[in-house]
């Protein structure tokens, strides 16, 4: 069997990063998540440190 990282690509933003992530995300593409945020460092900033979080939290849980 071959395993494929699954990208999300296309509506994801802070207010659904989460659910994003929670479907199997292992990683995520953003553009207008960032570009169209008021202060684009600090969204960049807030979306990695959210999808981190995610990572360390699906790192520690333990597998069924």
């Amino acid at each position: 069997a071959i395993t494929l990282p699954i990208l999300a690509i296309g509506g994801v933003k802070m207010a659904n990063l989460g659910q994003v992530l929670d479907a199997g995300a292992d990683g995520i593409a953003l553009i207008s998540a960032i570009i169209s945020a008021d202060d684009p460092m600090a969204a960049s900033q807030d979306l990695l440190g959210t999808l981190r979080a995610s990572k360390a939290k699906a790192a520690w849980q333990p597998s069924s």
